[in-house]
C-alpha cells in the first residue's frame, strides 16, 4: 500500500508538471500566432506599397516616353494597353 501512495504521488507530480508545461507552451504558441499574423499583415502592406510604387514608376516611364518627340508610337500604345489591363485587374479585385 505505501508503495502505491508513492507511485500515485509521483504520478500526480508528473501530471502537474505536464499541465504546467502545457500551459506555458500554449501561451508561447498563442504569442507566436499573434506575431505571425502581425508579420503577415506587414508583408501584405509592403506588397501593396510595392505595387503602388511599381505603378508610379510605370506611369513615369510612360509620361517620359510620351514627352519625347521621337517616341515610338507602338511602344507607347503597348504601355498604355498594359496600364488599362492593370486598371481593369485592380477594379476586378476591388469588386470581389
Amino acid at each position: 500500500m505505501p508503495e502505491d501512495k508513492v507511485i500515485l504521488n509521483e504520478l500526480t507530480d508528473k501530471v502537474e508538471k505536464l499541465i504546467t508545461l502545457y500551459g506555458k507552451r500554449k501561451a508561447d504558441n498563442e504569442e507566436i500566432v499573434i506575431k505571425n499574423k502581425k508579420l503577415i499583415k506587414e508583408i501584405e502592406e509592403q506588397k501593396n506599397k510595392n505595387e503602388v510604387l511599381e505603378q508610379k514608376y510605370t506611369n513615369l516611364k510612360i509620361a517620359r516616353k510620351l514627352s519625347e518627340k521621337d517616341g515610338n508610337d507602338d511602344s507607347v500604345k503597348s504601355r498604355i494597353n498594359k496600364l488599362v489591363r492593370d486598371i481593369d485587374r485592380c477594379i476586378g479585385l476591388l469588386n470581389q
